[in-house]
């Protein structure tokens, strides 16, 4: 009888398992799965840790599958992401189009809510040598980020910035002697 309720219990955590990894992947998506998430029901993505990286399964209705979030930004609520093309969320700098852009690190516990956010705003970051560096990323006229503002090579070139005239060189980075702003500050690695 004790085999009987192992096996049992084996054949269970098996099964359990096996259903988790199919719905963790790429994959045609279930009517009742697109009816729960257009009724708002359940979800239309998941996170998922790749130990490395974050990664974003989601249902795309159009074509009635999950898929992975590749070479793309995506909006959830007020939060923007950018996932490179194998998926991953990014972390720390990175350009797309042109344009510069930083995204919070995750922490070593990896459990940092904002992990793979993308900064708008005033932002403090530590550059390479470890001196906290301050840079405003924009937004468009729809309130997706566009990138920090930059100077021309060799010189400060002045922006208005919530009503006030700041001076950014070509690395972006703000002259803050005639600013009056609380800057937040951000990690420039995992930490």
């Amino acid at each position: 009888m004790k085999k009987f309720v192992t096996l049992i219990l084996v054949s269970f955590t098996l099964l359990f398992c096996f259903s988790f990894a199919i719905f963790a992947a790429e994959r045609e998506a279930t009517g009742e799965e697109i009816s729960a998430v257009k009724s708002g029901q359940s979800s239309a993505y998941s996170w998922e840790d790749s130990e490395n990286h974050w990664k974003l399964l989601y249902l795309d209705t159009k074509e009635k599958a999950w898929k992975y979030a590749k070479d793309r930004w995506v909006q959830i609520g007020h939060r923007f992401y950018f996932f490179d093309a194998n998926g991953n969320a990014m972390e720390g700098w990175f350009q797309d189009e042109g344009k510069w852009y930083f995204a919070e690190y995750d922490n070593l516990k990896r459990n940092n809510d904002n992990a793979g956010l993308v900064l708008m705003g005033w932002a403090s970051i530590p550059d390479e040598k470890g001196k906290n560096q301050t840079y405003y990323f924009t937004t468009d006229e729809s309130g997706r980020p566009s990138g920090i503002l930059q100077g021309t090579a060799g010189k400060y070139d002045a922006f208005t910035v919530d009503g006030q005239q700041v001076y950014f060189d070509e690395l972006g980075h703000a002259d803050m002697r005639s600013v009056s702003v609380s800057v937040p500050k951000f990690a420039g690695k995992r930490a």
